[in-house]
């Protein structure tokens, strides 16, 4: 006798239990800090699976478990973003997940609802959560407690899971899926004919788990993974896999469970129909010859694909799926389909022969089923149609003698492969991204070699600043990739410098990248005028002093003078004189019988982009001073 389905999660109904309950008589006896717990375990796997069966799992990364975290809010979630949240962790195969949410519900009712609405169909955005998480997911542990209360309660929630699958396992189902549907080509293939090929494939690929129905310790069986990757199940691991694959393919579908089994609904048309992969692939199995596996059968039937309601006999429905809400939102069928053979093509035997006569079999091209036989009398000859097959890189070129009625054919006129014509492309790297070099054949795309170009990492002058002395400046530009790499000049890149740049102002350097690089870079250097040497005297006053210096006029404006009674010139004051032709400053109005700290360099205005733009020299050093009282 087959392995069977447990009704998995009655509680999670398509319509939210918790509609038309009144929550204020909950809020009214909770408190800061009152704690809820809320538990489920698959009434199918439980004491079906042992705890050993999840202890070789691998760390997944998960959140952490905070529920004995301080009270204090974080980012809270209202109810349908914690459930995002939640079903998008869960399928992720995240273990632990915490959330703050705020909502009108009560801190028990608020577990459950949004532990139960995460694995719901109607919250479903994508073919790896719905029904393929409810039916992937072992158990839910929940815990919650109370943050604030208002009319609107802040909880803390903290949920645990346990799956069938891990994020690794689940990544290896995505990647099959992915090679499955390229071989199955569906695209441009009608419904019918898609659902006909994905039941095909799984009862092609999976056989029925009998050697691990009393193994407890074993999980795979009851999941995707094992369908798919191990190619041995029990009925979830078929309808899970017939699930994904549909809804890979934009057919809606759903797993239906009752009478501990399990199979689906798939939607053709307006209305959906009853598969059972399980009963269709086991038709043919017999037991209990175990030693050497002959009771699993290669053959599979389809005495239980696209039938109606009023054909579909033998299955038990629970409950979930014979509300008037579930029946109106996936209304099935009550005749089976019978398909039309819109379209037909002719099966010939691959060693038919015109010349001696032959059988050819009409099969419809949606359903596979016979039409007719029709034989094919002796003829003199065949019926050629010639077709040239051109030469590529690798392969000769031919012309292909096929007849059109046997298919019988031959080849002659061989050409030689024209070899590949290999062409390097670039990629130019920028400051921002890695370029390329790619040598691929012209003619069929064939990649010879690629070669990475690191990005530019750094562009960078020698100086930024350098005094004025009349002669021309030209600084040195060093140009530098990720990996540590100097570029050359000329080879990777170009330099440009503004004229004029013997004289004090601000000049631009531009750098044009070439070669394997793109993109354009200006970095910008100073020329400074020279300072006062020294300050040459600072003679003491009432309440001030004077300050004489050695007048700099060559290449500048004017001068600038600090004093501060700090010596590191903290809080300084300055005075600017607009003129080169001063030498000497009598400062005034300053505190008696204090120390002062003096300095003064000289400036240049310039134009820049422009605007005046001043540049400086650097400060001479300090002399000090005591005014006078």
């Amino acid at each position: 006798m087959k392995r069977v389905f447990g009704f998995l999660m009655a509680a999670v109904m398509l319509v939210s239990i918790t509609a038309g309950i009144d929550l204020s008589a909950y809020a009214k006896t909770e408190s800061v800090g009152e704690e809820y717990s809320y538990s489920y375990v698959n009434p199918y796997y439980e004491g079906k699976i042992a705890e050993a069966a999840f202890s070789e799992d691998e760390d997944d990364e998960s959140d952490e478990f905070t529920c004995k975290a301080p009270l204090v809010s974080a980012t809270a979630y209202s109810d349908g973003k914690a459930i995002e949240v939640l079903r998008d962790k869960m399928v992720a195969r995240t273990k632990s997940v915490t959330l703050n949410v705020v909502t009108p519900r009560s801190g028990n009712d608020a577990l459950q609802y949004i532990a139960e609405q995460a694995i719901s169909q109607e919250r479903s955005v994508s073919t790896a959560d719905g029904d393929y998480l409810r039916w992937n997911m072992y158990s839910m542990q929940g815990r919650g407690r109370v943050i604030k209360l208002g009319a609107k309660n802040e909880y803390q929630l903290t949920f645990e899971m346990e799956y069938l699958t891990t994020a690794a396992q689940e990544k290896e189902i995505t990647n099959k899926i992915n090679s499955v549907l390229k071989s199955l080509n569906l695209n441009g293939k009608s419904d019918f004919r898609k659902l006909k090929l994905i039941h095909d494939f799984v009862c092609e690929n999976a056989k029925y788990d009998y050697d691990h129905l009393d193994d407890y310790n074993y999980k795979v069986q009851f999941s995707t993974y094992g369908a798919l990757i191990k190619g041995v199940t029990v009925c979830q691991g078929y309808s899970t896999l017939f699930y994904r694959l549909c809804k890979e393919v934009g057919i809606s579908c759903r797993v239906v469970a009752g009478g501990n089994h399990g199979w689906n609904i798939a939607k053709l048309g307006g209305k959906y129909y009853y598969i059972d992969t399980t009963w269709d692939d086991t038709q043919t199995d017999f037991y209990p010859e175990k030693e050497n596996n002959s009771y699993w059968s290669d053959d599979y039937v389809y005495d239980w694909f696209m039938l109606g309601s009023e054909d579909f006999l033998y299955h038990t429905f629970s409950s979930e799926y014979t509300t008037n809400y579930f029946k109106s939102k996936y209304p099935v069928s009550t005749e089976s389909y019978v398909c039309t053979h819109p379209s037909t093509v002719w099966v010939i035997p691959k060693d038919a022969s015109c010349l001696v006569g032959f059988d050819k079999d009409k099969h419809c091209a949606e359903c596979d089923a016979y039409i007719e036989t029709v034989t094919v009398e002796p003829a003199e000859s065949h019926t050629y149609v010639d077709k040239v097959v051109a030469p590529s890189c690798t392969a000769k070129g031919y012309t292909r003698h096929t007849c059109s009625v046997c298919n019988s054919s031959y080849d002659d006129k061989i050409v030689s492969a024209t070899g590949h014509s290999y062409k390097k492309t670039v990629t130019k790297a920028t400051e921002k991204a890695d370029g390329k070099i790619v040598d691929a054949c012209t003619k069929c795309k064939a990649v010879k070699s690629t070669t990475a170009v690191p990005k530019i990492k750094s562009v960078a002058l020698s100086t930024t600043a350098t005094y004025y002395n009349g002669k021309v400046k030209t600084p040195g530009v060093t140009v530098k990739d990720v990996k540590g790499r100097t570029l050359r000049n000329g080879t990777d890149y170009t330099v440009s410098f503004a004229s004029g740049r013997k004289y004090v102002g601000r000049y631009a350097v531009t750098v044009t990248f070439k070669g394997n690089y793109s993109g354009k870079k200006t970095l910008y250097f100073n020329i400074i005028p020279r300072g006062v040497s020294k300050i040459n005297s600072v003679t003491s006053r009432s309440r001030g002093f004077v300050v004489n210096w050695t007048k700099q006029r060559t290449q500048t404006t004017g001068y600038q003078i600090q004093y501060s009674t700090n010596k590191n010139m903290s809080g300084a004051k300055t005075i600017t004189m607009p003129k080169n032709t001063y030498y000497a400053k009598n400062i005034k109005g300053l505190k008696g019988n204090k120390r002062y700290y003096v300095r003064i360099r000289t400036y240049k205005v310039t134009k820049f982009n422009g605007k005046n733009y001043n540049i400086y020299s650097p400060w001479c050093a300090t002399k000090s001073v005591t005014t006078k009282r």
